[in-house]
């Protein structure tokens, strides 16, 4: 019968988090192995922990999770193609607005809505949750675009951009 440890390890590493071969880990994977070993946390609670360093299936997997769990919000009204699957989804590994590195961990402690937080984006709102029209972007970024109109996003970058050049003293 495997100890609690190594059911750990084997779902850390089929995860990614963790190479095959435990031999040669980096000081960071070491870090990561030691955590493992007396976290109380479920594999689970540790994959989220981690989730920055899993493998792209196991990052789509993780968002394919929160889409379902929307799906049920009863709030958020939001409707989820029911042959979406985990592969369908574009992963990013940096903002694509904001070229940011996107951290997939979830923060209950920070919610301070930065360039690095993951948010879950309909690239056309107009469209379900479906293959080729969902993606990874920083939560940033779904805020500013989320409501804005083509028009109010052109004027509000040029409004930022003249406001930055009169303040270098580089428009009169």
């Amino acid at each position: 019968m495997k100890s609690n440890e190594t059911i750990k390890i084997e779902k850390i590493i089929a995860a990614g988090i963790l190479p095959e071969s435990l031999e040669e880990l980096s000081e960071l994977q070491q870090e990561i192995y030691d955590d493992v070993m007396t976290s109380p946390l479920y594999p689970t609670e540790l994959i989220e922990k981690y989730i920055n360093y899993a493998n792209l299936l196991t990052k789509q997997k993780y968002i394919f999770r929160k889409i379902k769990q929307k799906k049920y919000d009863k709030r958020s009204h939001v409707m989820v193609c029911p042959n979406l699957r985990p592969e369908d989804i574009i992963i990013n590994e940096f903002c694509p607005f904001f070229e940011t590195k996107i951290d997939y961990r979830t923060s209950k402690e920070n919610l301070k809505i930065t360039t690095h937080m993951y948010s879950i984006d309909r690239i056309d709102n107009s469209k379900m949750y479906m293959k080729g029209n969902v993606w990874v972007i920083s939560r940033f970024a779904n805020v500013i675009k989320s409501d804005a109109t083509l028009g109010e996003l052109k004027t509000f970058s040029k409004n930022v951009i003249k406001q930055i050049l009169h303040k270098k003293g580089m428009l009169l």
